[in-house]
């Protein structure tokens, strides 16, 4: 359970109340004073937790967490994001405020913001496979410096990233992983691919099909992970 200054915690113990259920009533044996603190608590094995969608994202996309519908409890609150608008402006308020209020924009203008700055450094990311998507921020993040983006791509078979819960690359579909390679390679980026090996339906043959597509396709640099059942994970189960 987050800490009582919280306001997770006090959203949790308002909807549980609604259904006569009081703090006493429920079995805490941790507080916590943030969220991922929560959630890898959880991935270890031990008990239950309360967190937003956002911040249990990473781990329910690979298996790690699940979460729990709960009929009857509207675990919603408001947040508000203020600013002193007298104050001088300056580019890292501004692009913080474009990140919140427009997040399709954000990446963009923190490139922009690189470059009119002139910091010239060299630098690599990790992104989702959708960084291929638009070619203006592609062509702004190399002028900023960006020589390699790392891409969890996990597996060419659509079975194996249904396994690892992988929904994005999932939706576009492997045949699409070609084209975002090519569209960064153009902007002048290398593409570090990252493979699993090891799931539960791999085969000795899909797994040949997965180190020839790692060599044959155009992908700069590799990484490979062995596919770990963590204890208190699904997998582990």
């Amino acid at each position: 359970m987050r800490e009582p200054t919280s306001g997770t915690r006090r959203v949790v113990l308002e909807e549980l109340a609604k259904h006569d259920i009081s703090l006493e009533d429920i079995n805490i044996f941790l507080e916590l004073g943030n969220a991922e603190a929560i959630v890898r608590t959880v991935v270890t094995g031990y008990g239950v937790g309360f967190v937003s969608t956002l911040a249990a994202t990473y781990p329910l996309e690979r298996g790690s967490v699940i979460d729990i519908p709960v009929d009857g409890l509207n675990l919603e609150r408001t947040i508000y994001m203020v600013r002193n608008g007298h104050g001088e402006a300056h580019r890292p308020r501004d692009v913080f405020w474009s990140f919140v209020h427009a997040p399709e924009n954000a990446a963009l203008d923190l490139f922009k913001g690189m470059v009119d700055h002139k910091l010239n450094k060299l630098w690599f990311c990790q992104a989702s496979i959708n960084f291929a998507d638009d070619e203006e921020v592609l062509s702004w993040a190399r002028k900023a410096g960006c020589q390699m983006v790392f891409l969890g791509l996990e597996a060419e078979q659509a079975d194996a990233l249904a396994e690892v819960h992988k929904q994005l690359n999932l939706q576009r579909g492997v045949d699409s992983f070609g084209q975002a390679f090519e569209r960064i390679h153009h902007a002048g980026i290398a593409v570090l691919g990252a493979f699993i090996f090891g799931m539960d339906g791999d085969t000795s043959l899909k797994l040949k099909r997965r180190s020839d597509y790692m060599i044959n396709k155009p992908v700069d640099v590799m990484q490979t992970t062995f596919l770990t059942p963590l204890p208190g994970t699904r997998l582990f189960e």
